[in-house]
C-alpha cells in the first residue's frame, strides 16, 4: 500500500551523484543511511516511503534532503562536537605524560594502575578525576598499554635458570 506524501521539490544536484555506490564505499553508518535516503529520493520515492523503508521518521529524510540541497554532499557528515573542556589544560598534558612514564619506571617490577594515576593527578594538579576519565586521558596521550605479568623486584634470573635446568621434564 502506497501512502501518498506531499510533493517535494528535488534539487537538481541529486542527478550528479550515484548515492547507492557512495553508500557502499562509506564507512560511517550514519552517513551511509543518509546516502541511501538520498538514493531513494533520486529514484522517485516519497519521504513517507523512505521513512518506512529505512525505519525512521519521514521528517528526518526530508531534513537530510534539505541539508544536501543547501550545503552539498559534505553536509551529510556529522559536525565535530566540542564536548566538555578537559579539566587538565592541554599545555600540562606533556608534563603529565612524563610524570606517568617516570612513575612506571620507578616501580621496578610493579605496574602503574588507574588508581595510581588518579592519585598523581590529585596531588600534582589538585584535580579529582574518576577512573574512566583517567583512562580517557591516557588514551588521548597514547599511553594505553597492555603489560605482561609483573616481575618481583628481588627476582634472581640466575637462580631461575638453574631451577629450569634441574626441573624434570615429562
Amino acid at each position: 500500500m502506497r501512502v501518498a506524501g506531499r510533493k517535494l521539490n528535488l534539487p537538481t544536484e541529486l542527478s550528479n551523484y550515484d548515492f547507492a555506490a557512495l553508500s557502499k564505499r562509506e564507512s560511517d553508518p550514519k552517513v551511509r543511511l543518509r546516502l541511501l535516503a538520498l538514493h531513494h529520493f533520486k529514484s522517485g520515492k516519497s519521504a513517507t516511503d523512505i521513512g518506512e523503508i529505512l525505519q525512521m521518521q519521514r521528517q528526518t529524510a526530508t531534513k537530510w534532503l534539505t541539508r544536501f540541497a543547501t550545503y552539498g554532499l559534505s553536509s551529510l557528515k556529522d559536525k565535530k562536537r566540542s564536548g566538555r573542556p578537559s579539566l587538565i589544560p592541554k599545555d600540562k598534558l606533556d608534563e603529565l605524560n612524563q610524570k606517568i612514564l617516570s612513575l612506571q619506571k620507578s616501580r621496578h617490577g610493579g605496574r602503574v594502575i588507574g588508581r595510581d594515576i588518579e592519585e598523581l593527578i590529585a596531588t600534582e594538579y589538585g584535580i579529582c578525576l574518576g577512573k574512566d576519565t583517567v583512562y580517557s586521558i591516557l588514551k588521548k596521550m597514547n599511553l594505553v598499554w597492555i603489560s605482561a605479568r609483573s616481575k618481583h623486584p628481588n627476582k634472581d634470573d640466575i637462580a631461575e635458570i638453574d631451577f629450569k635446568k634441574t626441573l624434570k621434564k615429562k
